[in-house]
Formats: structure tokens, sequence, C-alpha cells
């Protein structure tokens, strides 16, 4: 019996062991997950790739925000993916003595996740219960999925079809989001919406998706396809206006011009002609179908997005001040150690007019020191902006090749991630991490195949 086969059987049994206990204590619901895990657990020994694909499909699950905080299914999903990259880590490098580092950046993520364990203790004294670092550790961790996407699927043609899949993941979500709003009919059911939802659910994934969509769409030649990636963007733009965050709406409104910079002057005409021909039938059907509720629906949206010209007098924004300052004395109260993952944040709050305990603060740079310290934050702030910049050279590297969208798409990941987490915390998000892995990835993907064409 060799050590791999040996490791495996343990891998195996322990998933088993988890899904065991979690039916036990759950509903029955919890059995089906269970099996699901032995499923997804034996893809991995088999067939790695087919795994890869699989947890991609799956993710719609755990992107699916339950309205409870953390449930047990999410916890399920997280250990079910943790459990399957950390053998897939150990089994590449120490047995079958493969290289999965490719750059500097590499050897930095693996030190980040390595170094964040030593927080554990830092969290056990400041009074953060155990299951709850877990959860964060292991939402923050499933970043190394990184590692084999980018293993598995060096080519291009390939990665294709795992971001194919991730579109569908996305749809389900989308017309998900969009079908509840359905039934929103004016503005205080609105702002009810929008806080029973998520406040914000999948925004960062939905923005990405619009703006990956334009670039893809657009370079499209088949019409086919060019048709469903249209259909796709229109979505997900549907999907993001329900979410009611003007951030994200100024955010994908102020890149979409950096986007067309990047085109080609026939790209850029039929942007225009086609963006002019989407919000023409959007007008149309919405007056046609909807004339009743026109009135209803402008005084949403304009109550939301000119709420934020307001500046300080907007009350959401206030709190915001009264939650940065907060959150920048407990960083000062531990700078270098951090107070621990899942720490919470005592500040006033105006809207409720009194004292609360946050564990989320509207910005993930923020949060970041207050759970981990300026040596571990600014060490994993170090690894975006290093992909960011790499993301930036291989777009102009790419000039007039096939892999320019591509290029694009992995800027498009990292620019909003850095955005998102100045005004929320995508960091601790589940679509923010996806999004972060998947810019990770086709950034190291295009790098690789355009040194292939040079070695050529």
């Amino acid at each position: 019996m060799t050590k791999k086969l040996i490791y495996e059987i343990i891998v195996f049994f322990v998933v088993l062991a988890l899904c065991y206990f979690f039916s036990g204590i759950y509903s029955q619901m919890m059995i089906l997950g269970g099996f699901l895990g032995i499923f997804i657990t034996f893809l991995l020994f088999i067939n790695p790739k087919l795994w890869i694909y699989t947890v991609t499909a799956v993710s719609s699950v755990f992107l699916a925000d339950s309205g409870v905080g953390l449930s047990i299914t999410d916890i399920m999903i997280a250990a079910i993916f943790n459990l399957g990259v950390i053998y897939w880590i150990f089994s590449k490098v120490f047995l079958e003595k493969q290289k999965i580092v490719n750059n500097l950046g590499d050897w930095f993520i693996l030190f980040i996740y390595i170094a964040m364990l030593s927080n554990f203790f830092i969290s056990m004294l400041n009074g953060v219960e155990i299951t709850e670092w877990i959860g964060n550790y292991g939402l923050y961790s499933m970043t190394l999925l990184y590692f084999p996407i980018k293993y598995h699927f060096p080519e291009i043609e390939d990665y294709k079809k795992l971001l194919i899949i991730l579109t569908i993941t996305s749809f389900i979500q989308s017309g998900n989001h969009f079908y509840k709003y359905l039934f929103v009919n004016n503005l205080e059911e609105a702002e009810s919406f929008r806080i029973s939802s998520g406040a914000g659910v999948n925004q960062s994934l939905f923005s990405v998706c619009i703006l990956a969509g334009i670039v893809f769409g657009l370079s499209e030649k088949n019409r086919l396809k060019a048709f469903y990636i249209y259909i796709f963007i229109f979505i997900n733009t549907l999907s993001l206006l329900t979410l009611m965050s003007r951030t994200f709406w100024i955010m994908v409104l102020a890149l979409i011009p950096v986007i067309i910079f990047t085109l080609k002057r026939k790209e850029i005409f039929k942007f225009f002609i086609i963006s002019s021909l989407t919000i023409s039938v959007i007008l149309t059907i919405a007056f046609v179908y909807f004339e009743d509720n026109i009135a209803q629906v402008q005084a949403i949206y304009s109550y939301r997005f000119f709420s934020s010209t307001q500046g300080k007098k907007d009350i959401s924004v206030e709190t915001r001040f009264f939650e940065y300052d907060a959150a920048w004395n407990k960083v000062l109260k531990y700078p270098w150690s951090g107070n621990g993952m899942r720490a919470k944040v005592y500040t006033w709050n105006p809207i409720e007019i009194n004292y609360v305990y946050n564990k989320y603060v509207h910005n993930g740079f923020v949060l970041f020191l207050v759970k981990l310290g300026f040596p571990l934050a600014f060490t994993f702030f170090g690894i975006l902006l290093y992909f960011l910049i790499k993301s930036i050279i291989l777009i102009f590297k790419t000039n007039n090749s096939k892999l320019r969208p591509f290029a694009l798409l992995g800027f498009i990941c990292l620019i909003v991630t850095f955005i998102s987490n100045m005004t929320s915390s995508q960091f601790d998000a589940r679509e923010g991490i996806i999004v972060l892995v998947f810019g990770l990835a086709t950034i190291s993907i295009v790098e690789g195949q355009l040194k292939q064409v040079k070695s050529l």
C-alpha cells in the first residue's frame, strides 16, 4: 500500500466522520450534504480536474446566503473544500514532489495562511469562540483553491470551461435575487428586501460578471456565444440593481470607461450600439408592462442613488464614520498582533440609536488590521498589490492577443477586490473569496501561457 493511498483513506474517513457527526445532530438534509461531501472527496482522489469542476458548481450553494449568519451548511461546505485543498497541497508537495509555486506572490500566499494559524491563540485570549475562529479561518483559507486551479488548468481552452461553470453559478444566484425582487412594490419593501437578502450578497461577483461580460462579449466573434454573454450581462445588471448597493453601481460605472480605453475602435463602437439597444429594450419593457410601478421604482432608485450625494448628512455614511473610528481605536490597541479573527468592535450606531458590538466593518482593509495587526495584514495587502500590478503589465503584454480578455478578467477581479473593500468587507464575504481566487488564477494562467508562446 503506497503512502498516497494511506493518506487518501485517512482524508476519506475524516470527511465521512464529519458528515456522520453533522447528520446526527442536525436535520436529515445534512445526510444528503454528507453524501455530496463524500462524492466530492472521492473525485479529488480519482480526477482532481473533475473535483475542481464540481467544487465550482457546488459553490452556488455556498454563495447563497442563509440569512442566519454562518449556517451548518456553510461550515460543512467550507470544511469539505478546505480538507480537499489541504490534502491536494500536501499530496503535490510531499508525496508527488511537484512544484506548485511559480513566483514570489505564490510563496507569500502560502506563508500568510500558515502564519494566520498563530492568530488562533490571539483570538482565544480576546474571547473569540473557537467555532467562530475556525469558520473565519476556513473562509479565508479557501483562497488556497487558487493553487489547484492554476495547476490543473494551465491551458486557456480548459480554463474557459471552468469559467462557463462559474457563469452558470452566477446565473443561479442572479436569477434567485431578481426573482425575489419581483415582489418588491415600494420604498419600504425595497429597504426591507435589501436587509433581509443579506444587504448585498454577491454584489462583487455580479460586478465582475458585468465588467468581464462586456470584455468577452465584445471580443467574441461567434454570434450565439456573444448572445449568451449579453444575456448574462443583462441578468447580472438587473441583480446588482436589486441589491441597492450605491457603491457597486458607481464602481461599475466608473470602471466601464477604463475597460473601454483598452478596447479597439470596432469594439468601442459595438459597445455603444449594444448598450443603447439594451437600455431602449429595458425602458420599453418597463413602460409597457410595469407602467403602474414606474413611479415607485424611480423613487426607490432615486432615493438610494442621490442619498450618496448628501455626504455625512446621509445616516448610513454617518454610521460608517463612527464604525471606522471605533475600529481604528481597536487597531491601535493591538497594532502588531491584532485582536483575533471575528473580534468585535464596540461602536455607536445612529440608525439603532444605541451602542452595538459589530463583527463587521464597512472597510475590508481596516477589518483585516483589527483582526490580524499590521505585519500580517500588510503582507496580505502586498500580495494583492503584487498581483494587481502583474495584471496591468499582462494587459499591455497581451495586446492584439487572444489572451487579452483573460488578462483584463484578472485585472477586473483584483481592482474590484481593492475598490469594494474600501466601503465593505469583501475579504469576509463568500463571493469576495471566489472573485479573489479566480482573479489570482487567471493572472497566473495568462502569465504561464505568455511564457509558453515566448519559448516556442
